[in-house]
C-alpha cells in the first residue's frame, strides 16, 4: 500500500460535501484517473503501517472525546432526575433509578481508565498498543451504549430531541461509538493479537 499527497483540485479529483447530523461537515472522495507527478508519493508500497498508527491515533482521539461526551450525558441525566418530579417527587428518590445511575456511573468511569494509560504509551511496542486500542475503543463502545440508552429511558425519550443539549450529545455519542470500525473488528483484533 502506498501513500501520495494529492491536491483536492487535482484533475480527475472530485468531492461531495455534506452536512453532518452532528455538526461540522464531512466528504466523499472520488478519484479516477489521477496522474501524480513522483514527488506526490510519500511512502511507496510501504504504507499499512502508517495508516494503521494513524487510525489508532484518531480511534483513541474518539474515544477520548466519547468519554467527555459520555461525562455529559451522566451530569444532565442525573440533574434531570433531580428536576423532574413525578408523584410529588423528585424521580431520583425512586430506588430503581438511583441503581439504574449508579451503573450508569460504573460504565463512566470505564472509557477514561482505558483510554488515558493507552494515550500515554507512545514508546510500547506496536502489538502492546494495538491490542490497548482495540480495548479501549470495545470499553467505549458498551459504555456509550449503557449510559445512552439508559439516560434515553431516564429521559423519556426527550435526550431524542433538539430541544435538550443532552440530545445533541447522545448523537455525538452514537456516531463515536462507530466510528473506525464496529466492536466485532476490533474484538478479533485483539483475538488474533493476542494468540
Amino acid at each position: 500500500m502506498s501513500l501520495a499527497l494529492v491536491a483536492r483540485d487535482a484533475a480527475g479529483v472530485r468531492s461531495h460535501d455534506y452536512p453532518l447530523v452532528v455538526g461540522g461537515r464531512g466528504a466523499g472522495l472520488f478519484c479516477e484517473d489521477v496522474r501524480l507527478p513522483v514527488n506526490a508519493i510519500l511512502h511507496d508500497g510501504d504504507a499499512l503501517p502508517l495508516i494503521e498508527r494513524a487510525v489508532d491515533d484518531a480511534t483513541l482521539a474518539a474515544c477520548a472525546e466519547a468519554a467527555g461526551v459520555l461525562r455529559w450525558i451522566y451530569r444532565d441525566t442525573v440533574h434531570y432526575a433531580r428536576e423532574r418530579m413525578q408523584f410529588g417527587v423528585p424521580i431520583s428518590s425512586f430506588q430503581v433509578l438511583q441503581h439504574r445511575m449508579a451503573d450508569m456511573l460504573m460504565h463512566l468511569e470505564k472509557p477514561s481508565a482505558v483510554t488515558q494509560p493507552t494515550i500515554g504509551m507512545p514508546g510500547e511496542p506496536e502489538l502492546v498498543r494495538r491490542l490497548a486500542v482495540s480495548s479501549a475503543k470495545v470499553t467505549v463502545r458498551q459504555a456509550c451504549r449503557f449510559i445512552g440508552q439508559n439516560a434515553e429511558q431516564i429521559h423519556g425519550s426527550m435526550d431524542m430531541t433538539d430541544e435538550l443539549a443532552i440530545g445533541q450529545f447522545f448523537k455525538r455519542a452514537t456516531v463515536l461509538e462507530g466510528l473506525f470500525g464496529p466492536v466485532d473488528r476490533h474484538l478479533r483484533r485483539v483475538d488474533r493479537q493476542a494468540a
